[in-house]
């Protein structure tokens, strides 16, 4: 098994080094994404993420609650090694964190604070946590070319597809039967990189006696991830250290 496994490896790497100097995609790209994604995680040293989440009840026809979550942009470097991040609010920034060898590291009103030995850090929605969800339920995933992208999409409800994302994006749907819950799921890969460069998610579900809609939860993730092996926190350690030393 060892031995099939790195002639893959190898082979998978051959065709990437043939399908970048040609400009096109590998041939097998579409029926085997998964271990062309798998290898792109394999080989992330950094990226960033902007990710937002949407969710909106009604109560028959009337909207009850719409909340839209702060945005969170992260910066990553290495397995959480170094992570910045920052919640912003109506362009506002409400919490400016920074991650390094366990050290946690908060903008509070004064500046940088340091709380030591609070990490390590857990972030669900890391990269390739994302990427392992996305793996799992492959055989449900429909692939396809689109420009310099495959497009990776789903859509109807099965629990697999929700067990996947509920960990990953915090999903929470009560009262409702799974009957009556609908998934959109839409993912873009890079098809030169083989990085995952935005994943949205939309899920309704409607609570519904005699035919009647009682009302609906609807949630909707979107996660933009860019500068892939592109990040340097260096500058932001400089202005911690400031504060902090």
């Amino acid at each position: 098994m060892m031995i099939t496994g790195t002639l893959l490896l190898a082979g998978l790497l051959l065709q990437a080094c043939n399908s970048a100097d040609s400009g096109a995609p590998p041939a097998d790209l579409e029926n085997n994404w998964t271990e062309y994604i798998e290898a792109g995680v394999d080989n992330l040293d950094s990226y960033a993420s902007e990710s937002l989440l949407n969710v909106q009840i009604t109560d028959g026809a009337e909207v009850v609650a719409d909340y839209d979550e702060e945005v969170i942009r992260m910066q990553v470097v290495g397995d959480l090694e170094q992570v910045y991040s920052t919640n912003e609010r109506d362009e506002v920034i409400t919490q400016e964190l920074f991650f390094e060898d366990n050290h946690f590291y908060l903008n509070e009103t004064n500046g940088w604070v340091k709380y030591a030995d609070a990490g390590p850090i857990e972030y669900d929605s890391w990269y390739p946590n994302v990427v392992e969800a996305l793996v799992s339920i492959a055989h449900l995933i429909e692939a396809n070319h689109t420009d310099t992208q495959l497009e990776l999409t789903y859509e109807g409800y099965d629990y697999d597809v929700w067990e996947a994302f509920e960990g990953v994006f915090s999903l929470t749907m009560s009262g409702i039967n799974e009957d009556n819950i609908h998934m959109t799921l839409t993912t873009y890969m890079d098809e030169s990189t083989y990085y995952l460069e935005r994943l949205t998610l939309d899920i309704r579900g409607e609570q519904i006696q005699d035919q009647t809609v009682l009302g609906s939860v609807s949630i909707h993730v979107d996660v933009n991830y860019f500068d892939h092996d592109g990040i340097d926190l260096s500058d932001v350690k400089a202005n911690i250290n400031e504060d902090v030393e």
